[in-house]
């Protein structure tokens, strides 16, 4: 066992005593908890501490139960007398040793990295030592890994067809070139072999490199160095990409590097991950109220996030138990005792409440609180530790999507969501959809989802309107557009659309939200307005009654899709009704006046005679079993179902519009206004 002396103690020497100071609860704990061997012995070989660790140890490799004051040269003497005998002369010695140890079990050995120091009373005499033993099986195999990865990269390194050159970190010598080096840059090896790789590289990059070969100088695997310029024999410049890997050459530290002539980015994901991995730890230590509590005696110790987060102040760290008791909520409280006493009588270790607690300036703050409970040999609950979080902000953000979940899901407006992009083809996709939306369009949810919002849109999509949200899109700004969409059916609807961008905390958009109204009635009321007082202006400006009840069936059936229409008459005696004017859709519907037209009709006789008797429009989805006189006329046309219109002044029945069409009405076509208006306005 090779040794390192110093005169140095253990720095227990001062105080009220070894075991006292030893046995002090926090830490003792932290040498109970610790993955180290630790034990003290005195003089005489005698045991007067050890942790956990060491009892383990002492179980696995000798098959021995600990206990204080047993003889370490009466406990292991059969196992190996020479190291007992080291011991002793180190125990018996007042300096400090360091040296490494062996210990063996079914032919696998374990290394430990072992430290003696010793120990003096208030009286600087020399009582015993202490031992720490650390276990550095994992360095010794990762040294062994790191000898077999040199002998595997001088394999490859001659035969590799990429320039390759190895040189020592600390003095840049190039140490050895392969083949393709030399051929690739124009030396020769003796002329390499006396020079370092500032040598091949322009002025004003060497200043660069040396601080970048520096902040590498101590790292393990690959490393990507990205893009860097080299000067040839001949003078010229080449730019080669270099990857590297430290290694140890002729017992220096080296770094054997592949030069490629190709262009790529400095990348290493090693670094970045453990920079992310700080930042983790770092938040969770700056958030948290880490707290430890002696369940013997009630002491309570705090960490210092315990006052940044909640303001109070502690003396020490050290806290009051009832005092943490009665700053939580009084809803709250029994509820979190009952819980903590609950876990302690029970055989379970892991705590969690969330409650409400106040803070020093009277606020109450929601909090998460998380314990561990440790238990003596008899299983008795002795002390917890364990971590308060403020998640009051989470519990606002909890409520406010909450409140946010309701709103969409009961509005009555359809809420589509959608990725942010891509804005090109095939567009955003949906990822969720409310109840409204699957009522307007007719689409259940799992159609949408994935799909774009594009599959609404049809043939009367307007351009324009869709050219100006999709320009609002590509600027990310919000955008309100009016437009006919198509349900599932094939059904146009008026939609309005206001449409805005959702961000993320660091202000990348990444999503749209879009809420869409069915203004289809509002359209139609504006439009059927828009229609009536324009029909208005033909029947007020036109001389000829004919040709205005013409105009005015048209762009009733034009507007409301019939097939064939006409206008009737009433006769001054009121004894028929007589044919005034008619308007088809096409040839086929003409051919209804082609087969013995009636132009005159009876009171009291046929559909117009009993819309005439009932002051009330006459529809049938079927002519044909219908009172209709001109059924054969109707079948010769192509025309299945009519709407018989009264029209009315100063309420009494002056004619008819009868509107016909090639299938059964819609909805839209029976209930219009425009026609309630016609019949009595107009």
């Amino acid at each position: 066992m090779k040794k390192e002396t110093t005169n140095k103690g253990t720095g227990l020497e001062k105080g009220s005593g070894f075991e006292n100071q030893l046995l002090h609860s926090h830490v003792f704990s932290l040498l109970e908890d610790m993955p180290d061997v630790i034990y003290t012995v005195d003089l005489d070989m005698n045991l007067t501490y050890f942790n956990k660790a060491c009892q383990m140890v002492c179980k696995d490799y000798f098959g021995k139960e600990l206990v204080l004051g047993a003889n370490l040269a009466q406990l292991f003497k059969k196992h190996d007398s020479k190291k007992l005998f080291q011991l002793l002369e180190f125990i018996k010695s007042s300096t400090s040793v360091k040296f490494d140890d062996i210990v063996s079990k079914d032919g696998i050995d374990t290394y430990f990295e072992v430290q003696i120091n010793p120990v003096f009373n208030e009286a600087k005499i020399h009582k015993g030592v202490s031992v720490i033993a650390k276990n550095i099986t994992g360095a010794k195999h990762a040294m062994k890994e790191m000898q077999y990865s040199e002998e595997k990269y001088r394999m490859l390194f001659f035969a590799s067809p990429s320039p390759m050159w190895i040189y020592e970190m600390d003095t840049y010598q190039i140490m050895d070139v392969n083949d393709s080096f030399l051929s690739n840059y124009g030396y020769t090896r003796e002329e390499l072999l006396n020079m370092t790789i500032m040598d091949l590289r322009p002025i004003e990059d060497k200043q660069s490199l040396d601080e970048i070969i520096k902040y590498y100088k101590l790292a393990k695997g690959p490393i990507h160095f990205g893009v860097w310029r080299h000067i040839k024999n001949d003078g010229s410049i080449i730019h080669v990409e270099k990857t590297g890997h430290s290694i140890l050459f002729d017992g220096k530290p080296c770094m054997i590097e592949i030069c490629n002539n190709v262009s790529e980015k400095l990348h290493i994901e090693r670094k970045l991950q453990l920079s992310n991995e700080r930042y983790g730890f770092v938040t969770k230590a700056t958030f948290d109220a880490i707290w430890d509590l002696n369940l013997i005696d009630d002491d309570l110790y705090w960490g210092e996030g315990f006052e940044s987060l909640f303001g109070y102040k502690t003396e020490n760290n050290k806290g009051d138990i009832v005092g943490w008791y009665e700053h939580i909520h009084g809803e709250d409280r029994q509820r979190v005792l009952q819980s903590i006493n609950t876990l302690i009588k029970s055989k379970n270790s892991n705590w969690v409440e969330e409650y409400r607690f106040k803070k020093a300036d009277g606020v109450m703050a929601y909090v998460r609180n998380k314990g561990i409970v440790i238990r003596d040999k008899k299983g008795k609950a002795i002390r917890m530790i364990g971590a308060m979080q403020d998640i009051t902000e989470q519990k606002r953000e909890e409520q406010q999507l909450k409140l946010f979940k309701s709103v969409i899901t009961n509005s009555s407006d359809a809420v589509l969501i959608t990725e942010a992009e891509p804005i090109n083809n095939p567009g955003p996709r949906i990822i969720y959809v409310n109840d409204a939306f699957t009522k307007m369009t007719g689409y259940d949810r799992e159609e949408v989802l994935g799909k774009t919002p594009r599959i609404l849109q049809g043939p009367e999509s307007d351009r324009l309107e869709l050219d100006r949200l999709r320009k609002a899109l590509e600027a990310w700004q919000p955008c309100e557009i009016e437009i006919v969409n198509y349900n599932k059916n094939g059904e146009k609807f008026w939609s309005n659309i206001s449409i805005v961008p959702v961000a993320d905390s660091k202000g990348f958009f990444t999503h749209w939200i879009s809420i869409q109204k069915n203004i289809t009635l509002r359209k139609r009321e504006e439009k059927e307005k828009e229609i009536f007082y324009e029909l208005l202006q033909v029947i007020n400006g036109n001389k000829h009654l004919e040709v205005a009840m013409s105009i005015v069936i048209q762009k009733i059936s034009e507007y409301l899709g019939f097939s064939y229409a006409e206008a009737w008459l009433i006769n001054i005696d009121e004894s028929k009704m007589l044919y005034k004017a008619n308007w088809a859709k096409d040839d086929t519907s003409a051919l209804f006046r082609k087969n013995m037209p009636f132009e005159s009709v009876q009171k009291e006789i046929g559909m117009m005679g009993t819309a005439w008797k009932q002051k009330s429009s006459i529809y049938y989805a079927n002519i044909q079993a219908s009172n209709f006189l001109a059924k054969e006329n109707a079948q010769m046309a192509g025309l299945e179902s009519v709407l018989v219109l009264p029209i009315f002044l100063n309420d009494k029945v002056i004619g008819f519009f009868n509107f016909f069409l090639d299938k059964p009405f819609n909805q839209e076509q029976l209930q219009s206004d425009l026609m309630d208006k016609i019949s009595k306005q107009i």
